[in-house]
């Protein structure tokens, strides 16, 4: 249990509870799993707008895809870093650049930071369109 002081900082002070039998329960644990939220996340995504009976849900595939795009570009930039330094290596017999060796492999992990919630995101929208299909 939270202390009084934590459960004031809260953004979200309503709790909500309701049954499932264990078949619902296991699809359920299921989709929250391949959706890689945690389950808080995944139930209020599907339930307040970020299903596809809304339709403005919609619009953001677009934006994901675009803001997906700019990042795997930024992962072609990392990699053709990483072809030049190894080429230089092999043509002169050096070993790579410590310094630029660790600034590229900090490049990978930001990126890979924000390429994660957006895969997210368009496998929730996917899914839900999915399921609306069926």
């Amino acid at each position: 249990m939270g202390t009084k002081a934590t459960k004031k900082h809260r953004t979200r002070n309503h709790q909500v509870n309701f049954y499932m039998n264990d078949e619902e329960y296991r699809k359920l644990t299921k989709l929250v799993t391949e959706s890689g939220l945690n389950k808080q996340t995944y139930l209020i995504n599907a339930t307040l707008g970020a299903t596809l009976a809304n339709p403005e849900a919609l619009k953001d595939i677009p934006k994901l895809l675009s803001e997906l795009t700019e990042l795997l570009n930024q992962f072609k930039g990392i990699g053709i870093n990483c072809n030049q330094m190894a080429k230089i290596a092999n043509t002169y017999n050096q070993p790579a650049n410590e310094n630029e060796l660790k600034e590229l492999a900090n490049d990978v992990h930001e990126t890979g930071k924000e390429v994660l919630p957006l895969c997210q995101s368009l496998k929730l929208l996917i899914r839900e369109l999915n399921l609306q299909q069926h």
